[in-house]
């Protein structure tokens, strides 16, 4: 659909909705016929007070109309003071919606209804009560038979007044109005009928008459009871801004009025003897005729131009519809992708987090709960300093959000930052935060992807450090490598120049081989502790129980046997432990074969190997202790280190890689390792593991199942 043709639509839309508006009765018309309704019982209550005070004070002038007609009687003149009373109150409620005046008036009108049944009822069975002349101020009259009875055309009008304004509190508004049309045709026909002089239209039979200016109330309380709900009922219509409401507000007021007048002039014409009966008719029927063929001209060009108004408002339906069936359309297309990009944002793999411009979460996904800790329900609305920010940054965080809503800059908008930020526990995490701001319907707000770089971090420092290893093996290998090979190359020479310059016996050449193989063996040896140390750790293995107690005695066992000198070792209970056992394996050996090594050849070497479980703070410490010389303090941290060897080591063997080993195995089980002396003079080596906290699997023996247990 193009644009100009929307915004027709959208115009002529309006103008439908508009028209709808405008169909209903404007306020102040509805206001101006319920005051009306009010100004009509007003009357009809004067009218009966001034009828009152007549028959009190004997006045006859005030008790009709013309001395040839008949009076309006006592009761009649109460029951329409009364009559009135009642449309006035339940008019003023209408103005002012309290309900006591619709309470007053239907007090009123059931006494009004009750008195002209009375009346009825004497009507019909010939009684006479004393309710006809309550006071006797009624001396009789001619036309009536009896005194100060109502005629019977007024009982009904009244019986038919009194019962709609009933209906009408009830909100039976289509009966009261019919009851209201009633009586007030009642007293309109009496009228016609002493404008004519027919006296059969305003009396029945020869007395019962009902006079002249009680007919005239009647009609007037008839329109009072149709205007009390003017905007129910048959009324509506009328008083609606439709074709119909206004075609009736202007042919009905003629429709009605016009032949009542025309007859009356007529009927005037013929008592003077202007004309005879002939000639009024046809002047009757001309007027008729001409007036009705005018009113009917002017409503067929309303109606043509309702036809023209009805039909543009078709079309703009038409359109509207259109417009409506392409918005609905926009609308789904619109909430589907909204309902996509949620999903994508709840199940994306990096947490995402969305504040407004005070720092509350609007947003949280899955991602985000599993990252930090905290739940949607529980995030969203809360501020975010309060949640992930370290108060490191919180000042630098508000400082940016206020200077982003007054400047519209920042600078970390679309830039990959990592920071650090805090979990549930208070831990500090370091992430990898990417933020942008958006425009929405209820203001700014800012959306930030975060990753966990906590794995990568970890990896990076390893490969540092791996880095730092790599390259101080390098330096070092190169060194302590070239010199066995360098002493090999030397002593070859030497071997190979005596034989041929010299005399030597075998014994001498015994000798210097011996030497060469010495060294040559120092240099497997050094190769081998380096491979052992590039190896640790090149492939993860998944953590599985290890029975360190029969490790260790296997390994003392071993060691025991190649040590080449007498030793005593004790191996107490040792616990079940989380880790790969080949690398457990060769740090005990480590630990004892240097145990062992070190302790000076004046004494023979005691080994002890023990652990504590410390249950709280979930963690194993493995101690290998000795009796040798120990290590000075400021070498405890330094002999961990590549190719570091303790002062007390000289003239022993050794690469000074097995420490280095030791820690590399701890560091790779997530423990640590460090020197402390030893009760017995030497020193003990302790290494710290993880416990083996899950079941057992069935190759475990179950020697080993046991311990685990007593542990």
């Amino acid at each position: 659909m193009s644009e100009p043709r929307a915004e027709r639509a959208v115009t002529l839309t309006r103008a439908v909705a508009d028209c709808g508006r405008n169909s209903r009765p404007s306020a102040a018309r509805v206001q101006f016929l319920v005051r009306g309704a009010g100004v009509a019982g007003v009357l009809v209550s004067a009218t009966g007070i001034v009828v009152i005070a007549g028959w009190v004070l004997g006045l006859p002038a005030l008790t009709r109309i013309a001395p040839d007609l008949v009076t309006m009687k006592f009761t009649t003149a109460v029951c329409l003071t009364a009559l009135g009373a009642a449309i006035t109150a339940s008019a003023a409620a209408q103005l002012s919606g309290n309900r006591r005046g619709l309470q007053v008036g239907a007090v009123l009108a059931g006494l009004v209804l009750a008195v002209a049944l009375v009346t009825g009822i004497e009507q019909v069975f010939g009684l006479q009560l004393p309710t006809d002349n309550p006071f006797g101020l009624d001396p009789g009259d001619p036309l009536s038979p009896v005194p100060g009875r109502m005629a019977q055309m007024t009982a009904v009008s009244l019986i038919a007044l009194s019962t709609a304004v009933l209906l009408s509190a009830r909100r039976m508004v289509r009966s009261a109005q019919s009851l209201a049309v009633l009586a007030a045709t009642i007293g309109m026909t009496a009228v016609v009928g002493y404008t004519y002089g027919v006296r059969g239209l305003y009396g029945v039979g020869p007395f019962n008459t009902m006079a002249v200016h009680t007919a005239v109330a009647m009609v007037v309380s008839g329109l009072g009871v149709l205007f009390l709900r003017p905007c129910s009922g048959y009324v509506a219509v009328v008083v609606g801004n439709t074709a119909g409401g206004v075609i009736m507000r202007q042919v009905l007021p003629w429709a009605l009025l016009l032949p009542y007048a025309a007859g009356g002039v007529i009927v005037a014409g013929l008592r003077h003897g202007l004309y005879d009966g002939r000639v009024a008719l046809a002047i009757f029927v001309t007027v008729v005729a001409n007036v009705g063929a005018a009113l009917v001209w002017f409503q067929g060009e309303h109606l043509r131009d309702v036809d023209l108004r009805r039909g543009g408002a078709e079309d703009a339906l038409r359109m509207a519809q259109e417009v409506l069936a392409d918005r609905a359309r926009i609308e789904a297309e619109l909430a589907a992708s909204v309902r996509r990009t949620r999903q994508i944002l709840a199940t994306a793999a990096d947490a995402y987090i969305a504040i407004d411009t005070e720092g509350r979460v609007t947003d949280w996904n899955d991602a985000a709960a599993g990252v930090f800790g905290w739940s949607r329900n529980e995030a969203v609305g809360e501020f975010l300093e309060n949640l992930i920010i370290p108060p490191s940054h919180a000042a630098a965080h508000q400082a940016g959000l206020t200077r982003y809503l007054r400047t519209g800059e920042a600078p970390i908008l679309g830039q990959q930052l990592e920071l650090e930020a805090l979990n549930r526990s208070g831990a500090r995490i370091p992430v990898e935060l990417t933020v942008w701001a958006d425009q929405e319907e209820g203001g700014t707000g800012f959306h930030a992807f975060v990753r966990d770089i906590t794995a990568r971090k970890r990896a990076e420092q390893n490969l540092r450090r791996l880095n730092a290893d790599l390259a101080e093996f390098a330096a070092i290998a190169a060194h302590d490598l070239r010199s066995p090979l360098t002493t090999i190359q030397m002593q070859s020479d030497l071997v190979l120049a005596e034989l041929e310059t010299s005399d030597w016996g075998p014994e001498e050449t015994r000798h210097w081989i011996q030497r060469i193989g010495q060294t040559a063996d120092r240099g497997v040896l050094l190769i081998d502790d380096l491979l052992s140390y590039v190896s640790i750790g090149r492939e993860a293995h998944p953590p599985r129980p290890v029975h360190l107690d029969a490790l260790a005695r296997d390994v003392v066992d071993a060691q025991l046997g190649s040590a080449g000198r007498p030793a005593a070792c004790s191996v107490a209970r040792l616990p079940v432990v989380a880790g790969d056992e080949a690398q457990l394996r060769q740090l005990v050996a480590n630990l004892v074969g240097n145990a062992i090594k070190y302790v000076p050849a004046d004494r023979t070497p005691e080994v002890v190997v023990d652990a504590l479980v410390e249950v709280a703070e979930d963690r194993c410490i493995l101690r290998v202790s000795d009796n040798g010389a120990g290590f000075a303090e400021d070498e405890r941290e330094r002999v961990f280190e590549m190719f570091q060897r303790g002062s007390g080591t000289a003239g022993v063997p050794g690469t000074g890689i097995g420490l280095a080993i030791c820690r590399r195995v701890a560091e790779r089980h997530g423990g640590r390792i460090w020197i402390e002396p030893s009760p017995s003079g030497g020193s003990r080596v302790c290494v710290e593991l993880p416990p083996w906290s899950g079941a057992l699997p069935d190759d475990v023996p179950e020697v080993a199942r046991s311990d685990a247990r007593q542990d």
